[in-house]
């Protein structure tokens, strides 16, 4: 009987302690993190238009933390093979993913994904922003975007696109639903060939991000009509924005955010978080974006969890009301 009290005494000690050994065991980690590099998933290839982010973003993180933050490219399938990869890794904070919209988008244009990016991803901060532009051939008689929309209506508009499923994609079904814009899709693979061939007159339009469309205007073979974030580029500061344009409230960014899997401790993604706002307000890595075509933007972790929650929301109703065939 003594025995069986006895036993019983230790087990609801060890019960009543189990919460504080729990903390503890997280307190420690927490304070031990990082003790070896941590890995950086970028679902697209390298030398592409996000290195624009990813590599100033992590080399000031890897100074910030005290430890190397390496790079690992893992392109394939819209960015959700690197997703994937990201959200089955463990949730310690020595993995980490460079997402941006096209969790959103994806989760809307796929018919099934073997990951959720809302249940498997936990967001820890904003990262940046880039500016999409919408340009046309200069040979297009049209001089603002209203004046497009009409001209739409009774001309034949194809726009061009970096790929089926893709943010510029169903922004551009987005403005057809909104405004009555006839526009057609014709999807490229990748940003490159879709202004290339806007340029040479095989579609009349592009939509893509603003960065890679800059260097050609001079040329004259293409005409910026409008940015479509809420402010002007300064790259092309005589480009109005879309409310500028005469259509009140209504903008488009790609945005960047670090996300980490899902069930990373506390402790753990503040650290991370503080990290990255910190890093966000420095004039450097500021600098460093802006040469790259993007905005640094501070966002806190709940901040950044809104943003992809609009986006799965936005771009599952643009799919179904443009009766866009899922993949």
């Amino acid at each position: 009987m003594f025995l069986a009290l006895a036993r019983a005494s230790r087990g609801a000690l060890m019960l009543s302690l189990l919460p504080w050994m729990i903390c503890s065991g997280a307190s420690a980690f927490a304070q031990t993190y990082p003790n070896h590099p941590l890995r950086l998933i970028v679902p697209f290839p390298a030398g592409g238009g996000v290195d624009g982010v990813a590599r100033p973003f992590a080399e000031r993180l890897s100074s910030s933390l005290g430890q190397p933050v390496i790079i690992d490219n893992r392109p394939g399938a819209g960015g959700n093979i690197g997703a994937e990869l990201a959200a089955r890794s463990t949730p310690d904070g020595y993995t980490l993913l460079l997402g941006n919209e096209f969790l959103g988008t994806n989760a809307a244009f796929y018919k099934t994904m073997r990951y959720d990016p809302i249940k498997d991803l936990q967001p820890i901060a904003s990262v940046a922003t880039g500016l999409v532009g919408l340009a046309v051939n200069a040979n297009v008689p049209v001089s603002n975007v209203k004046e497009l929309i009409e001209y739409s209506k009774t001309h034949a508009v194809n726009y061009s696109t970096p790929g089926m499923g893709t943010g510029p994609h169903l922004f551009g079904e987005y403005l057809n639903i909104s405004f009555g814009s006839k526009f057609h899709h014709i999807p490229y693979k990748g940003s490159s060939p879709a202004i290339a061939d806007t340029m040479g007159g095989q579609v009349e339009m592009v939509i893509t991000t603003l960065a890679p469309m800059v260097q050609h205007v001079s040329s004259k073979k293409l005409n910026v009509l409008a940015v479509t974030g809420s402010t002007r580029s300064v790259d092309l500061p005589s480009v109005p924005t879309l409310e500028q344009s005469g259509f009140g409230g209504f903008s488009y960014e790609i945005w960047y955010g670090l996300f980490a899997p899902v069930g990373l401790p506390m402790a753990v993604l503040k650290r991370l978080e503080q990290a990255s706002l910190q890093m966000m307000s420095e004039p450097t890595l500021s600098d460093q974006f802006k040469k790259a075509g993007f905005m640094a933007a501070a966002g806190r972790a709940d901040q950044l969890s809104d943003e992809l929650k609009l986006g799965v929301d936005t771009w599952a109703r643009v799919v179904k009301e443009a009766h866009i065939e899922r993949e």
